[in-house]
């Protein structure tokens, strides 16, 4: 069998209703590296949004300061996690939660090489966890 990461919106439909029990091995061993986020890494080196089926993501901004902006509440589902990493020795990574608080601020700066920062939605906001190298 081959792993084949699903997005969320494809999970969403594949097990939306399985009163049938029509599920393979192969869609649930589909569904377990897709949730669980065994993904490649992704990379931004300008400013933009994640989406849902990002998890790890190297930050590299050079010259200029990358704002990384996280999925709203209302679309991000309770618990979904991102892992930044800065990946450059520049200056510059921002973050920020469209509108609502990480760790009850607006934004949160990443500019230490190597570092990470682990965010996890709740309810109504992003926890972070920071990681220095």
């Amino acid at each position: 069998m081959t792993d084949t990461i699903t997005s969320v919106s494809g999970l969403q439909t594949l097990f939306a209703d399985n009163e049938v029990q029509a599920i393979s091995p192969q869609d649930l061993r589909d569904f377990l590296v897709s949730a669980i986020g065994v993904m490649p890494p992704g990379t931004m080196s300008a400013s933009g949004t994640l989406t849902d089926d990002q998890c790890f993501v190297d930050v590299t901004c050079g010259t200029v300061n990358v704002q990384v902006t996280l999925p709203g509440t209302a679309t991000a589902r309770g618990g979904k996690f991102f892992v930044l990493r800065k990946a450059d020795g520049s200056a510059g990574g921002t973050l920020t939660a469209n509108g609502v608080n990480i760790n009850g601020s607006a934004t949160k700066a990443i500019t230490t090489q190597y570092s990470a920062i682990v965010l996890i939605k709740t309810t109504a906001s992003w926890a972070a966890f920071t990681f220095s190298a």
